[in-house]
Formats: C-alpha cells, structure tokens, sequence
C-alpha cells in the first residue's frame, strides 16, 4: 500500500513538471524538431519503399534555394524572438509581478511560434544534408518539395500571427487578461464542484490525525487514490486543508476514523510544493491581480488607473458564478469529506491590501465600494455578506484617510446610496 501512494504522488508530480510553463518552454520546441526529423525519415523511407508517381520533375537546385532562405531565415527570427521573449519575461516580473511570469510563459502563441522557427530551422539543414547525400530519387524529392511548400506556408500564417503577439507581450493589459482568463477557467470549476465530488458532513468524530511532514503549499490531493486506499482498509478521511493552503509542519491536514500505522502512505496523496498554484486554487490568480494593484498604487508607480482596471477584473471574475445554478454533485468519493471552502478568501486577502494602499486616493475608494456593492448581490450568500461586511470596514478605513471635507462627504454619500437600502435577493 505504501507503494500505491508513492506512485500516485510521484506521478502527479510527473505530470505538473510535463505541464509546467517554464518547461512547456523548452519541451514544445523539443517535440516540433523531433516531428520535422520524423517527417523526413517517413518521406525517406517512403521513397524507398513505395514507388511515387508525379507528374512534376523537381530542380534539385529550386529545392535548395527555398531551403537554404528557410535555414538562414528562420535562424535569425528564431534568435530574434528568443530575446523579445526573454525581454518581455523580465518586464513583466520586474514592472508586472514575479508571480505573473508563469502565466505569461505559458502563452500558446509564443510556444508555437518559437517551436515552429526553430523546427523549420533544423528540418532546412537536415533536409539540405539528406539531398546532398542523394538519399532521396525523383519522387522523394517531389515529396520533399510538396512538404516544403507547405512548411513555407504554415511559417507565413505563424509568423503573422508572432508579430501580432509581440505587440502586447509582456504589456500590462495582455497579462491581465491571461490571469484573467485562467483565473475564470478556475473559478467556474470551483463554482460547478466546490467540494471535488467529496461528502459535504464530517465523516469522523476527529479522534485520530494525521500530521503534515513538510512545509509548503498545499496543490493538490490525490482524492481518487485516497478514497480507494479507505476501500481497501475500511477507513473514512475528514479532510480539513483545501488546495492553496499553507501548510507548516505539524499541521493537521485530516482526521481519520482509524488509527493509520503507516502515516506516510497518506502523507503521499497530498502534494505540498514550495509555491503556490492555480490548478484546483480558485484564489491565486486573484492573488495575482491584487499584486498588479498594489504595485500601481505604490508611490514609485502612481497609477490609480491601473489599480481600478484590476479590481474591476477582479469582480468580473467573482462573478463568474451569476450563469451557474447551484446543483448538488454526484458524490464519487463517499469515504471522503473536506472542510467548506472560506469564502472570507475572496475578499479580505484580495481587496485588504488595495485598500492599504489606497488610502486617500478617493477614486480608488469609491470605485472599490462599488464593486463590492456588485458582489453582495452574487447568488452565493455567504460571498455576499462578506463583501457586504467588508464594504463597511473599507469605508471606515478610507472615511478616516481622506482629509478633505468635500472628498469625506462625497465618499459617504456613494457608500450611503449603495449600500443603505441594498439587500442580498
């Protein structure tokens, strides 16, 4: 049995280091070259093997001419690009937030279009070994040259499609909306299955825990496995962390019904990693956007435009759930519970250090009032009376940092009609 959550943590994390942007970066361009060798060898062995009809004799010379602006070109793009990219990564860490890297990394455009110049590249230069060697007869050639026309026409429509990528990456608005857009995919899984297909009640009268060995975030569990190791050993886990939480040493992550000899077989199914994640963590991209608020707002930035975009994508994103009608899941992991997710996480860890950092700015003020009269009227009640409650403290906060009078009573009136007579339906 200790061998079954092993695996299963090793696997898990096999698969986040495969799907990880940082190396998406490198791997993508790996994959294209190796499919630009395969293709060769398969044209090579074709022509050996099968006899090729076509009605066309190719010059030899042509062919190596479109190769040879294929190799020399595509080097130079790809060389070009590589810098624009590494730029652009630098930008958005030092003038962004470090944390919005790997979201930019993992931008498709750019993955592709480094891949394809780089595969073009070296499927050029060994196309040009392969007919200098006359490896190939006449109708490998013509396959050749059919299949070099149309890697010539898929780098036109990538190169088209690069040049509109690099004249918004690594710029503000570009990478919001990429935190955006993961952002929301997130938050609608969690609005769809916020408990993961667990038993909402506790299972367990909390008699036995089990005790993190290490210290990190937690990213994710491995429910599946979970529940059938409680099959085989006629357990029940009342699981008290949930995916983003910090876990310390010691921390209680579940309570069992039984005592667990073999505490590490457990520990297992739950991966803790030394950053947070966005997979299964509906807060992080929020997290996110707050940082690229908090910057706009610093002194050495002073950009309050910035800051209110944010926010307003930030209740964009929380309101994701006004389309999604509450339904009950089916239960798929019956000898699991896990605790109800805080929906306190979405508004103070995400809007406290706007506020902090707002102070005095009246159209910051306001503008964070008003969307948080936005939010009390979500369809999830328990989001509602938060962003309702914390409305109130945001407003005693900023009413006391405001020094002018007309800027205070300006600063009550909007509280007042937004929230005087406003009611959760």
């Amino acid at each position: 049995m200790l061998l079954r959550g092993y695996f299963a943590n090793k696997t898990y994390k096999l698969k986040m280091w495969l799907d990880d942007p940082e190396n998406k970066i490198w791997m993508t361009p790996f994959l294209a070259i190796l499919l630009a060798i395969v293709l060769l060898i398969t044209i090579w062995y074709v022509d050996t093997s099968v006899k090729i009809p076509h009605s066309i004799s190719i010059n030899v010379d042509t062919l190596n001419a479109i190769l040879d602006i294929i190799a020399s070109s595509m080097l130079a793009v790809a060389t070009f690009s590589l810098g624009i990219m590494v730029s652009a990564f630098a930008s958005v860490s030092s003038n962004i937030t470090p944390r919005a890297t790997v979201i930019v990394m993992s931008d498709k455009t750019t993955q592709k279009a480094i891949s394809s110049f780089l595969a073009s590249f070296l499927y050029a230069v060994i196309a040009k070994i392969a007919l200098g060697q006359g490896i190939y007869t006449q109708g490998g050639i013509y396959l050749l040259f059919i299949l070099t026309l149309l890697v010539l026409a898929y780098l036109v429509f990538t190169l088209i499609s690069w040049v509109k990528t690099l004249s918004t990456l690594g710029r503000l608005n570009n990478t919001v909306k990429k935190i955006e857009t993961i952002s929301k995919e997130e938050i609608i899984k969690f609005w769809e299955n916020p408990n993961f297909n667990l038993v909402e009640e506790p299972l367990t009268e909390h008699r036995y825990h089990i005790l993190s060995s290490e210290i990190g975030y937690l990213s994710n569990i491995q429910f599946k496995e979970l529940n059938n190791y409680c099959e085989d050993h006629h357990a029940k886990f009342d699981i008290i962390v949930r995916p983003g939480d910090f876990i310390g040493y010691g921390t209680i992550l579940c309570y069992t019904n039984r005592y667990i000899e073999n505490k590490a077989d457990i520990l297992n199914f739950f991966i803790i990693e030394a950053t947070q994640k966005h997979n299964d963590n509906p807060n992080y991209g929020l997290l996110i956007l707050s940082e690229i608020g908090q910057r706009a707002l610093s002194p050495a930035v002073n950009d309050p435009g910035s800051a209110i975009y944010v926010l307003t994508v930030i209740a964009n994103i929380l309101n994701e759930n006004k389309d999604i009608k509450p339904s009950n899941p089916t239960i798929e992991h019956k000898n699991l519970s896990i605790v109800p997710y805080d929906m306190n996480n979405f508004i103070l860890p995400i809007h406290g250090p706007l506020l902090r950092d707002a102070q005095n700015n009246i159209e910051v003020l306001i503008h964070l009032q008003r969307l948080l009269a936005t939010l009390q009227k979500n369809q999830n009640e328990t989001l509602a009376k938060s962003a309702k409650a914390y409305a109130k403290i945001s407003f005693e906060h900023g009413e006391k940092s405001l020094t002018q009078a007309e800027e205070k009573k300006r600063f009550t009136q909007i509280h007042e009609t937004l929230f005087k007579a406003s009611t959760h339906s």
